[in-house]
Protein backbone atom coordinates (compact mmCIF):
# COMPACT_ATOMS: atom_id res chain seq x y z
CA UNK A 1 0.00 0.00 0.00
CA UNK A 2 0.94 3.18 -0.98
CA UNK A 3 -0.08 5.88 1.03
CA UNK A 4 -0.01 9.76 -0.39
CA UNK A 5 -0.20 13.18 1.28
CA UNK A 6 -0.51 16.28 0.25
CA UNK A 7 1.73 19.18 1.74
CA UNK A 8 -1.29 21.45 2.06
CA UNK A 9 -3.38 18.09 4.59
CA UNK A 10 -0.66 18.16 7.35
CA UNK A 11 -0.50 14.90 9.50
CA UNK A 12 -3.12 12.15 8.87
CA UNK A 13 -4.73 9.53 11.04
CA UNK A 14 -5.92 6.05 9.21
CA UNK A 15 -7.95 3.58 11.09
CA UNK A 16 -9.88 0.74 9.32
CA UNK A 17 -12.88 -1.98 10.23
CA UNK A 18 -14.58 -4.52 8.52
CA UNK A 19 -18.03 -3.18 7.56
CA UNK A 20 -20.13 -6.82 6.75
CA UNK A 21 -18.84 -8.58 9.44
CA UNK A 22 -16.12 -8.36 12.85
CA UNK A 23 -12.69 -8.73 10.99
CA UNK A 24 -9.94 -6.40 12.28
CA UNK A 25 -7.78 -3.66 10.19
CA UNK A 26 -4.35 -3.57 10.64
CA UNK A 27 -1.19 -1.75 9.51
CA UNK A 28 2.21 -2.34 8.39
CA UNK A 29 4.13 -5.33 9.89
CA UNK A 30 5.66 -6.71 12.95
CA UNK A 31 4.37 -9.43 15.33
CA UNK A 32 1.01 -6.96 16.20
CA UNK A 33 1.01 -4.25 13.64
CA UNK A 34 -0.46 -1.22 14.65
CA UNK A 35 -4.48 -0.76 14.63
CA UNK A 36 -3.69 2.77 13.06
CA UNK A 37 -1.47 4.60 10.56
CA UNK A 38 -0.05 8.03 11.08
CA UNK A 39 0.91 9.88 8.05
CA UNK A 40 3.29 12.63 9.31
CA UNK A 41 5.74 14.93 7.40
CA UNK A 42 6.99 16.30 9.78
CA UNK A 43 10.93 16.40 9.27
CA UNK A 44 10.66 15.48 5.62
CA UNK A 45 11.27 17.16 2.14
CA UNK A 46 8.48 16.48 -0.20
CA UNK A 47 8.37 14.84 -3.64
CA UNK A 48 7.70 16.73 -6.62
CA UNK A 49 4.27 19.12 -6.71
CA UNK A 50 4.33 19.10 -2.64
CA UNK A 51 3.26 15.10 -2.31
CA UNK A 52 4.85 13.06 0.36
CA UNK A 53 4.88 9.01 -0.02
CA UNK A 54 4.31 6.69 3.17
CA UNK A 55 4.52 3.50 2.09
CA UNK A 56 3.10 0.18 4.34
CA UNK A 57 1.07 -2.67 4.59
CA UNK A 58 -2.94 -3.32 5.07
CA UNK A 59 -3.75 -6.25 7.30
CA UNK A 60 -7.20 -7.97 7.07
CA UNK A 61 -8.45 -11.16 8.73
CA UNK A 62 -10.42 -12.27 6.14
CA UNK A 63 -11.86 -11.52 2.85
CA UNK A 64 -15.22 -9.01 3.14
CA UNK A 65 -15.97 -5.69 2.96
CA UNK A 66 -13.81 -2.53 4.68
CA UNK A 67 -13.28 0.66 5.01
CA UNK A 68 -10.82 3.15 6.06
CA UNK A 69 -11.10 6.58 7.88
CA UNK A 70 -8.96 9.31 7.07
CA UNK A 71 -8.49 12.28 9.52
CA UNK A 72 -6.71 15.22 9.06
CA UNK A 73 -6.68 18.91 10.23
CA UNK A 74 -8.92 20.10 7.20
CA UNK A 75 -11.82 16.90 7.91
CA UNK A 76 -12.45 13.26 7.53
CA UNK A 77 -12.89 10.92 4.46
CA UNK A 78 -14.04 7.62 3.94
CA UNK A 79 -12.88 4.90 1.58
CA UNK A 80 -14.37 1.57 0.84
CA UNK A 81 -12.66 -1.70 -0.19
CA UNK A 82 -13.15 -5.44 -0.97
CA UNK A 83 -10.88 -7.67 0.24
CA UNK A 84 -10.94 -10.93 -1.88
Amino acid sequence: MLWALHADAGPALVRGQQLDGNGEVRFDEGSTPSIEKVLDPTGRAPLAGGWFDFPGYTRVERPGCYGYQIDTGAGSSTVIFQAV
